[in-house]
């Protein structure tokens, strides 16, 4: 890895893991990082160079990472210090968190090969260590502070475990490094104030204190800083912390001077500087001021120094592609700016909460914000908590449109649910221009998520700046709308943020009456105004409450007084707005009050009907095709039929105030307390024949596709798709007791057929599922019965179109096939060819599925030679029909192939072949796919292999091809474990992964490492293949490929 220069300016800087970026160590007064704002003569002549580190990317933390790192950071160093122009010229290190033990590791390893690193030993002028843990004790619970950085900082759920061997390696760190280092000049700082460490409202610790902060060496100098764990190093200017900072680097460069570095020796003759005693780190300021302003020559004429990057050149095509397929990272877009996600139009009847308003303009808008002592200047977060109907998506759409000019992004995520909140991150990212929409990118949930926390943890409004040139940040704005459970945030919570919480309360008598006469635009008399302060009483002065009895009032044309009049005396109808409506078909936490119900009274046939349709649909934005008349279909007694009655009906519950729209979009947004309220005030006849058309409204905007190929697929990354069997179990159940229950008269076989239909596609759902989570004989006998149902339906004859024959027998040759039954998996897949070859309009490309699957089974037969044939028969076929290269499931098909080419001794071709198929894997599933993940271990076995048998290559040094080898392997099957995760079932895959990582790491001489990845590989076999008798070192390679999906292997 390259150092980066930031400025002119010699430090040396390593970030954290998650923490802010060394180009942000600012706050938000200072245009640049606080390191060119140090109190020295000329400091904008000096160098700041960066170095990024890849801390536990792959989702964990290991002692061998930390290895590779300081090995990296090491050789950065190094490179820097032999380079013409800055040899021997002193180097100041600064590290923040977990930056700090890779500066550790390299450090040592340095001091470890004294000869090797002496020139850059003696460079090093010192080290500010900022929030960086210490501790000489390998016990656990000394380095707890770790799993709690990675998890705040990487926004992961994962459950980081810190092993033995880590504290170990660690603590050996810190006793070395206070050794070797003892005569070193060394500042710490660490934190006072405490880190929010888990979800918005989570607990808060101090992560580093003054004893895990300090490391008690002979020339430390220590400051607390009163900021969190990240705020620590986005020092303020102007502030004790950046002047201490200036004193110690002032220090280091008098110590150098003092050592007789030729560099600062040769500044000393010139400028005829006198010599001066060791100077001690606690001198004031002005002394240290006085003792370097001889030294301004040597700051001045600094030279442009290039970046140190080492150049390696190769013709040859296998490293060009190589680099190609190992490559996971996402190239960054330029944002798209401004960028406005708002689904709420303006709500120009806004009203009151002017306080509320203030409160957030205070804490929310760029301008506003000054940096407190306690956390500086960040994200900050602003809870605005009540109960259901006090306006609090009101008060943030008015906040957003007042104030749109302020922002440069303002991005609505609504929150009540997980899956709604991927949706819409998945939307922000498309909009801001991060990926491009219908991309693979842009479908992939994972990565769209952490592409727009990326831009949010760094919101440049460009990255294509030039290096000291100052992008500029983003003023960005995120809603979170209906929170109910803040738990499921904590993915998708941009990290650094501090919290703030209002809670809204009812209006006062006086705020609540003025909000009526605007509505009603009633009460100019006294007596109406007095009726008017009556009616917000019993309303308890709820914002929604108070809009619905208006909207009661204006539709029915009623004064103040005849509303109180119709609805009893006082003491009646008091009563009645305090009585709560039973939880009967509600699916809120929220109490109705017969307000709300009371709102609904009065509807014509048409908005009632609407209404109870709009109840049964999610509330945010329903699109209104959905909800529009179909003239083809079959209509709801009183649900508009036709357009203008459909407008009419829109119109009528708008008014009513039950219902608002987004004209441009053409969307209805419902509140959820009166879609609550609309279920709760029907009757059960009528919330069935609601619920039933509702879902005919659906069918009709959304039409079923014929059962075939293509259309029965399920997305399994990022789910837990093991939880899915239970679901279909019940549905089954369901549909079979309906069957039953809903016997059709004699000669009525439509319904029947239905019910038939729909525990075909069960049994065909579940054997599909179980083939992907490793449950080979559940879905051989759901397969079994899914044939079974599909010739009593249709013989053994297709029927016009319809592929259903051929998919069974293609689904149950799979499952045969997974179960090691080849020979019976040949006979079906070859019944589905010619099934699937007598549909009506059937093409080479209807039998390309079970005719890649055909040539499968002959490789597990050990037929290669008709493997291969038809293998290539079936590309063959794909490639006229879609072209080289195309972006259909071709993925599989290549992988198989370099299988059998592989068997067949053919290891070139087989290795193009993998290469093709992993390159497939990205272009279309991306690179978080488990079928990415599969072609990372096809592709890194090559290399393995090319390593083994080209043994004179290896024994030379390693040669800088053998380097790219044993770095591409390893990132590939780094790559695979990371997509496998903790998904149950991936626990094959990952097994395998693991298995092969061993016998890598093995290579590397990292024999510890290997042994664990071996052990876990075991431990992980054993989940799956828990009858299999081998020891552990009796399985190969062949063990854990047969527990996988077969095409897969």
């Amino acid at each position: 890895m390259a150092l980066t220069r930031l400025a002119n300016f010699r430090v040396v800087a390593l970030r954290g893991v998650g923490t802010t970026p060394v180009e942000r160590w600012r706050d938000e007064e200072a245009n640049d990082c606080w390191l060119r704002h140090l109190r020295l003569p000329h400091a904008d002549a000096m160098c700041i160079y960066t170095f990024d580190n890849e801390l536990a990317a792959s989702g964990s933390l290991q002692w061998q990472q930390i290895e590779e790192e300081g090995a990296d950071f090491l050789e950065a160093l190094q490179s820097l210090s032999q380079t013409k122009e800055l040899r021997d010229c002193p180097i100041v290190l600064v590290a923040h968190s977990l930056g700090g033990v890779i500066l550790k590791r390299a450090l040592c390893a340095a001091h470890a090969q004294n000869s090797r690193f002496d020139t850059l030993l003696r460079s090093i002028a010192g080290i500010i260590l900022i929030s960086c843990p210490h501790s000489q004790s390998d016990a656990p619970p000394m380095w707890a502070c770790i799993p709690l950085i990675l998890k705040t900082y990487w926004q992961s759920k994962l459950k980081y475990t810190i092993t033995k061997e880590l504290t170990t390696g660690l603590a050996g760190d810190c006793v070395s490094f206070k050794q070797a280092y003892n005569q070193t000049l060394l500042l710490s700082l660490y934190e006072t104030a405490e880190t929010r460490t888990a979800g918005v409202f989570g607990p808060k610790t101090v992560i580093i204190d003054e004893g895990l902060g300090k490391t008690e060496m002979a020339h430390e100098s220590s400051r607390g800083v009163k900021a969190d764990h990240d705020g620590t190093c986005r020092i303020r200017d102007g502030t004790y912390e950046l002047r201490a900072v200036s004193d110690f680097v002032l220090s280091c460069i008098a110590k150098a001077q003092e050592k007789g570095n030729p560099e600062m020796q040769d500044v000393t003759n010139r400028c005829n500087v006198h010599h001066y005693d060791l100077i001690d780190p606690y001198l004031s300021q002005a002394s240290l001021l006085a003792t370097i302003s001889k030294m301004n020559l040597l700051l001045v004429s600094v030279l442009e120094v290039e970046e140190p990057v080492k150049q390696r050149a190769s013709q040859q095509r296998l490293v060009s592609t190589s680099s190609a397929l190992s490559d996971f990272s996402v190239e960054k877009n330029d944002p798209r700016l401004p960028c406005h996600v708002i689904p709420l139009s303006r709500n120009f009847g806004f009203f009151g909460r002017k306080s509320v308003l203030e409160t957030l303009d205070q804490a929310l808008i760029p301008s506003s914000l000054v940096a407190d002592d306690d956390r500086g200047v960040r994200l900050r977060t602003f809870a605005i908590c009540g109960p259901g109907g006090m306006g609090k998506t009101q008060i943030a759409t008015e906040f957003v449109y007042r104030h749109k000019k302020d922002f440069d992004a303002i991005l609505w995520v609504q929150a009540d649910e997980p899956s709604k909140i991927a949706h819409d991150f998945s939307n922000i990212a498309i909009t801001l221009g991060l990926v491009t929409v219908n991309s693979v990118e842009a479908r992939d949930r994972v990565l769209t998520r952490d592409l727009v926390l990326g831009w949010l943890a760094n919101p440049l409004k460009s990255y294509k700046h030039l290096d000291h040139q100052d992008a500029g940040e983003a003023s960005c704005l995120v809603i979170f709308d209906n929170v109910d459970d803040a738990d499921i945030l904590d993915d998708y919570w941009p990290m650094n943020s501090s919290a703030s919480v209002i809670s809204l309360e009812s209006f006062d008598q006086s705020e609540a009456t003025d909000f009526l006469l605007k509505l009603t635009r009633w009460g100019k008399e006294a007596d109406e105004k007095a009726s008017g302060k009556e009616i917000v009483e019993v309303l308890g002065g709820l914002p929604l409450a108070i809009t619905q009895m208006a909207g009661i009032i204006t539709r029915n044309d009623l004064s103040f007084t005849e509303f109180l009049s119709m609805y009893g005396k006082e003491s009646a109808h008091a009563q009645l707005f305090k009585a709560q409506v039973g939880q009967l078909k509600s699916r809120t936490q929220y109490d109705h009050t017969i307000a709300s119900v009371w709102a609904l009274d009065g509807l014509e046939d048409g908005a009632a009907s609407l209404l109870g349709v709009l109840s049964m649909l999610d509330p945010d934005g329903i699109p209104e095709y959905i909800l529009e008349p179909d003239s083809d279909g079959s209509q709801w007694e009183g649900f508009p039929q036709d357009k203008m009655a459909y407008s009419q009906a829109r119109t009528e519950l708008w008014k009513s105030s039950l219902i608002s729209r987004d004209r441009g979009a053409k969307k209805i947004f419902v509140h959820l307390l009166i879609q609550d309220a609309a279920r709760a005030s029907t009757s059960d006849e009528r919330f069935d024949l609601a619920f039933n058309f509702t879902l005919c409204l659906l069918s009709w905007a959304w039409p079923y596709e014929d059962f075939g190929f293509g259309n029965e697929q399920f997305s399994i990354l990022s789910s837990n798709f093991s939880d899915t069997v239970p679901f279909l179990d019940m549905a089954q159940s369901v549909c079979t007791q309906l069957q039953k229950t809903n016997a059709p008269v004699k000669g009525d076989t439509m319904l029947n057929d239905q019910f038939d239909d729909l525990l075909r596609r069960f049994h065909h759902h579940r054997g599909e599922l179980c083939l992907h989570i490793n449950q080979p004989k559940m879905s051989l006998s759901s397969y079994n019965i899914f044939i079974e149902m599909v010739r009593a339906k249709t013989g053994d004859k297709v029927q016009g179109k319809d592929q259903s024959l051929g998919v069974a027998w293609n689904e149950l040759g799979c499952a045969h096939l997974q179960n090691d039954a080849p020979f019976d998996a040949e006979e079906c897949f070859k019944k589905s060819i010619d099934a699937l070859g007598t549909v009506q309009g059937a093409t080479k490309i209807s039998t390309s599925m079970a005719l890649i699957n055909l040539a499968f089974a002959y490789y597990f037969e050990n037929r290669l030679q008709d493997a291969s044939i038809t293998f290539r028969d079936a590309l063959n076929d794909r490639e006229l029909e879609y072209g080289l290269n195309d972006r259909t499931s071709t993925g599989k098909l290549l992988l198989g192939c370099g299988n059998v080419k592989a068997a067949q001794g053919l290891l070139e071709e087989s290795f193009a072949l993998h290469q093709r198929c992993l390159l497939h894997y990205k272009s279309t599933v991306g690179s978080n796919h488990h079928r990415t993940g599969d072609g990372c271990v096809k592709v890194s076995d090559h290399y393995v292999r090319l390593l083994q048998f080209d043994s004179a290559l290896y024994e030379q040094e390693r040669s800088s091809i053998t380097e790219k080898w044993l770095i591409w392997s390893r990132s590939l099957l780094d790559q695979a474990l990371k997509i496998y995760g903790e998904h149950k079932h991936f626990i094959p895959e990952k097994a395998r992964a693991k298995f092969r990582r061993a016998k890598l790491l093995k290579l590397l001489d990292r024999v510890s490492d290997s042994e664990k990845d071996h052990r876990q590989a075991f431990e992980l076999f054993r989940q799956v293949r828990p009858h299999n008798p081998k020891p552990i070192k009796e399985l190969v390679n062949s063990d854990f490929d047969n527990a996988i999906m077969f095409w897969s292997r």
